[in-house]
């Protein structure tokens, strides 16, 4: 199964978040959803919006 261009992390985009390095921390109010579907040592998290 080849995903598209983009859309490697869907899991992690789902909740609106991206692959950070593990070292990252996720500063809140962000959220850390922790590795979800990145690559290995990489975690997902959520930027907050501007909402």
């Amino acid at each position: 199964f080849l995903s598209e261009p983009g859309n490697a992390y869907k899991q992690c985009h789902k909740k609106g978040g991206h692959c950070f390095p593990k070292e990252k921390i996720c500063i809140p109010p962000s959220s850390d959803f922790g590795k979800m579907d990145c690559r290995w040592r990489w975690k997902c998290c959520k930027k907050r919006s501007g909402k």
